[in-house]
């Protein structure tokens, strides 16, 4: 298991790119400038079932192996060598890296406000496009190959300023609309352009209650800091963020303890615990028996 799993699964959380990215070895920083970064990642295990929230525009490169995205509305799509995706931002999404085509190298781009609005200043339309800030693939292209080969060599050991950083990420993107549909890429920028708008909370903890986020990392996602974040939470709901989040995953594993017949291993998965032992406790602390006990006083 790759570092950054391992330490995925000891955390027993999701993923939040780019922030996040920083945390793990398997990942390198390659510049950045504000919220427009890349990165390279290179994973050598399998890695199966990586959840993850995206918080920017995100563009993944695959230099080599086969990376499978699943979005939140079932969607699968499957990038090959030379091949790429467009995550868009505030996005939940998963996904399966199987080893047998070897590792799995990769460039993870990050687009900031300042690029997107460099974009829209550059290409004007003059019908622009609906906005559309929905994940997509793109093709294969020698001269998106050709753009990504040459990072590693001429940047391994420059640290460019901010506006080189700005400049290549805008240099892609002005790429892609050349060899590609470039109202399709509009209407993608559209739908993430702006400043990141402070999210309901409550509405986000509902939405993303057993995806295995952290506190910290719900607080970035909703626009706040964690003081912020918790402060404004006990103001709406009475509780803090972890009492919160704690309740609504053991009323979830109650309901599939009675009503199915996955294991409990399966359900304390379901509902967010990495750790089998660390969910039966909990459990059993809020309903005073353990899952087998109830699900056999039910029979």
């Amino acid at each position: 298991m790759t570092a950054l799993l391992k330490q995925l699964e000891a955390a027993g959380r999701c993923l939040v790119i780019p922030d996040g990215l920083s945390q793990f070895k398997d990942a390198t920083l390659r510049m950045a400038a504000g919220r427009s970064s890349i990165y390279s990642k290179l994973i050598k295990a399998s890695a199966l079932g990586v959840e993850f929230h995206c918080t920017d525009p995100c563009l993944c490169y695959v230099i080599s192996g086969r990376e499978t995205f699943y979005t939140a509305d079932g969607t699968e799509l499957t990038i090959k060598p030379g091949e790429m995706i467009f995550l868009p931002a505030n996005s939940y999404m998963v996904s399966d890296f199987v080893n047998s085509d070897g590792p799995l190298a990769a460039y993870l781009c990050f687009f900031g406000h300042e690029v997107l609005g460099e974009f829209e200043r550059k290409v004007p339309l003059t019908t622009p496009p609906p906005a559309s800030a929905t994940a997509y693939k793109l093709d294969a292209h020698h001269s998106l190959s050709g753009y990504f080969s040459a990072l590693a060599p001429v940047y391994e050991n420059v640290t460019p300023a901010a506006p080189l950083v700005q400049a290549k990420l805008l240099e892609l993107l002005l790429l892609i609309a050349t060899l590609d549909d470039v109202k399709r890429l509009a209407g993608f920028l559209l739908g993430n352009k702006g400043t990141p708008a402070r999210r309901n909370i409550k509405h986000l903890m509902r939405e993303h209650a057993n995806h295995n986020i952290s506190v910290a990392d719900f607080a970035r996602i909703s626009g706040r800091s964690i003081a912020g974040f918790t402060r404004e939470f006990r103001r709406v709901t009475g509780q803090s963020p972890g009492q919160w989040l704690l309740e609504q995953r053991m009323v979830r594993a109650k309901h599939l303890i009675l009503t199915c017949a996955s294991s409990v291993q399966e359900i304390g998965q379901e509902v967010g615990y990495a750790n089998t032992s660390h969910f039966i406790a909990q459990f059993q602390k809020r309903f005073g028996a353990t899952p087998l006990q109830m699900r056999k006083a039910q029979i």
